[in-house]
């Protein structure tokens, strides 16, 4: 071990036990008894396509976010590890929509933790609930954990919460790597015309998109992470649902349905619908929306008080719907009939018309929203 590492703050000793961790777990993952899009996973990360077709692989990358500060937060709050049990949800999923939003099914990952400190990847009450949480969520994808990489940057990583300050945290950030077989099935966002039809499947709380300003705005609470919603539970415990899943239900989708758009609910929220590659201009108009959780009229009724219009609040979060499907209107029923096999809450949303690129919301007295760039 070299001394001039361990004096300067990073001591390989103190990151041993998430390195073993995290390898075990590697390799447990290539061995998951499940189908794995017909890829062959050996050993040593390589990789064999095993069916008898055509196929295109895609790759992508991406980070979680905020959100691990505020896992951090509570475990500084309450003491209480579990806290971290959505992490490696909220870092693997945010590649697989981007993934399947091209109809690519994940079957491998690769992962990153730049930690602020070596000392956070000594504690083992933390790293073990984490290492727990990307078993899982390799599990729900139906994907293996390929190799990773874990440095300490005390220097570069400085977590900062203006309420309540961290000593230490961590940056997530992964790569995935999907199928798509026969290449024929690519979603390309083509296809989409006046009268196609826009289906939702609701999200499990706010994902990962939104964390900045509600890391800004928490100092307007008194009791920050642990204000109490209506429904009994704190504000920390809301903000830490998991990200869910989708392969599953694309999968379903993609060979009973034709689709022609996938689009993940990130980054601009709800206005990210109308983000497309189409040659001309297309509105997409929502009549219906899910009647708002305990956790969204509390958030959305927040930060308003912060001064955050409906407008901005629908162009940063997802708002209840994690995921939209653009289809044409004979297959609304059976698009619905897959979620519910799945076991997926699917709703008819709206449609789509000629008309400036934009979002309509109807339920919201015609809120117009646009994306990013427009």
């Amino acid at each position: 071990m070299s001394q001039a590492n361990a004096a300067a703050g990073v001591d390989y000793q103190l990151m041993n036990p998430w390195k073993r961790m995290m390898r075990g777990l590697a390799d447990s993952t290539r061995r998951l008894p499940f189908d794995r899009r017909k890829m062959f996973i050996t050993e040593d990360g390589t990789w064999s396509y095993l069916g008898d077709q055509p196929y295109r692989e895609f790759a992508i990358l991406e980070s979680q976010g905020h959100k691990t500060l505020f896992a951090e937060m509570m475990y500084r709050l309450t003491n209480d590890a579990r806290y971290f049990a959505g992490m490696g949800f909220d870092t693997l999923m945010m590649t697989e929509y981007d993934l399947l939003r091209r109809g690519a099914l994940p079957f491998a990952y690769l992962l990153g933790v730049g930690a602020s400190a070596d000392a956070w990847f000594n504690d083992e009450r933390r790293i073990r609930v984490i290492v727990e949480s990307f078993r899982h969520a390799c599990e729900a994808s139906r994907a293996a954990l390929l190799t990773g990489d874990s440095p300490a940057l005390p220097y570069l990583v400085k977590p900062s919460a203006p309420s309540l300050p961290v000593p230490d945290a961590a940056v997530f950030f992964g790569s995935g790597i999907g199928i798509i077989a026969p290449p024929e099935r690519m979603v390309r966002d083509r296809g989409i015309d006046q009268g196609s039809q826009i289906i939702g499947v609701a999200s499990q709380g706010y994902h990962t998109n939104g964390s900045s300003p509600i890391i800004r705005n928490l100092p307007t609470l008194s009791e920050g992470l642990l204000h109490v919603l209506p429904d009994n539970r704190c504000l920390g415990e809301h903000l830490l649902v998991p990200t869910p899943s989708y392969a599953d239900l694309v999968e379903a989708l993609i060979k009973e349905c034709e689709i022609f758009a996938i689009k993940p609910l990130t980054g601009d929220g709800a206005a990210k619908m109308a983000r497309d590659r189409a040659p001309w201009q297309f509105t997409y108009r929502i009549r219906r929306w899910p009647a708002p959780t305990a956790f969204w009229s509390f958030l959305r009724a927040w930060l308003a008080d912060c001064g955050v219009t409906t407008k901005d609040f629908y162009e940063t979060f997802n708002a209840g719907i994690g995921m939209v499907f653009i289809v044409p209107e004979r297959m609304v029923d059976r698009a619905l009939a897959v979620g519910r096999r799945i076991g997926h809450e699917l709703m008819h949303l709206g449609h789509v018309e000629y008309g400036p690129r934009r979002v309509i919301l109807e339920h919201e007295s015609g809120v117009e929203l646009a994306p990013s760039g427009e």
